[in-house]
């Protein structure tokens, strides 16, 4: 699920050339500062990228009493034109190890996106803090 061989992700010639490095600093969200983030930004979404089955061994966990937008990260191009249309609004995307936000936080900056983040270490490193599963 961590693979886009297809480049699902690249959905126009600029944002085609690779990233110098997938999810740079400013991009980075900690795990235990997510709590905090939600709080300051009332109007931020979370993105859980993972695929439908790994959903279904482990379900998508609040934060906050926040519960993520599913959005598949095999169908994340279709939804990328959403948020570009729209008033930019913080977007904090998960997933499983971190690997997959990450590179969909740099590609949706490249597009234009200035308010995108992941969590660092993707929900494996979360599974330590308090969600309120």
């Amino acid at each position: 699920a961590a693979r886009d061989s297809n480049d699902f992700f690249i959905t126009t010639l600029p944002a085609s050339s690779p990233p110098e490095q997938v999810g740079t600093d400013d991009q980075q969200l900690p795990h235990d500062m997510l709590e905090s983030f939600l709080a300051q930004h009332e109007n931020a979404i979370l993105v859980d990228l993972r695929e439908s089955f790994e959903l279904l061994v482990e379900p998508s966990p609040t934060c906050s009493g926040r519960v993520p937008l599913h959005v598949p990260a095999s169908q994340l191009a279709y939804q990328f034109g959403n948020w570009l249309r729209d008033d930019p609004r913080p977007l904090v995307f998960l997933c499983r190890s971190g690997k997959r936000s990450a590179r969909a936080a740099v590609h949706l900056r490249k597009l234009g996106y200035p308010a995108v983040w992941h969590m660092e270490g993707g929900m494996a490193l979360a599974s330590t803090t308090p969600w309120g599963r």
